[in-house]
């Protein structure tokens, strides 16, 4: 029907990176029937692209009353609100990410990356940890690692 086929062309369109054509359709489609989870992250994707944080952070929490364990749309609003501002926010949007998929590499290393900006250096080290334990072949928690250790070491010398 129309619904299916405004989506498809708002997943087209945000995949060639027309996230502002991709809005307009999720916004024609959601008009036409209620929604699924799957549609309202997809569309909040697309409102995160646009700078439109709050609306994108109201479809995601339709998505999660549709589909409690949908991940990713737990993801989209913890990437909301970091851009709004909110890094606990966001931190225990991605725990919540890890209840449901504990070995996410990507997770562990979301968190690492948002405790360091907020000066939690020993927590963030035990997140790359396990980054790195889940994913051995991820570089950027090795990177981040490495460069927390050895600020750690100065640091101590001082």
């Amino acid at each position: 029907g129309f619904f299916e086929a405004h989506c498809n062309l708002a997943l087209i369109l945000q995949e060639t990176g027309n996230d502002k054509q991709a809005a307009e359709h999720f916004a024609k489609a959601f008009k036409i029937r209620q929604p699924d989870a799957y549609s309202c992250y997809k569309y909040a994707r697309s409102l995160i692209a646009l700078t439109q944080y709050d609306h994108a952070i109201e479809l995601c929490k339709k998505a999660i009353q549709l589909d409690t364990n949908c991940s990713r749309a737990y993801y989209y609003m913890a990437i909301a609100n970091f851009k709004l501002g909110n890094t606990d926010q966001a931190i225990e949007l991605f725990r919540k990410i890890l209840k449901l998929h504990p070995k996410d590499a990507q997770m562990h290393y979301n968190i690492d990356v948002l405790l360091e900006k907020q000066g939690h250096t020993d927590q963030a080290i035990n997140h790359y940890k396990l980054s790195m334990e889940y994913d051995p072949d991820f570089r950027k928690p090795q990177v981040r690692l490495k460069i927390l250790l050895r600020q750690q070491k100065k640091t101590s010398l001082n």
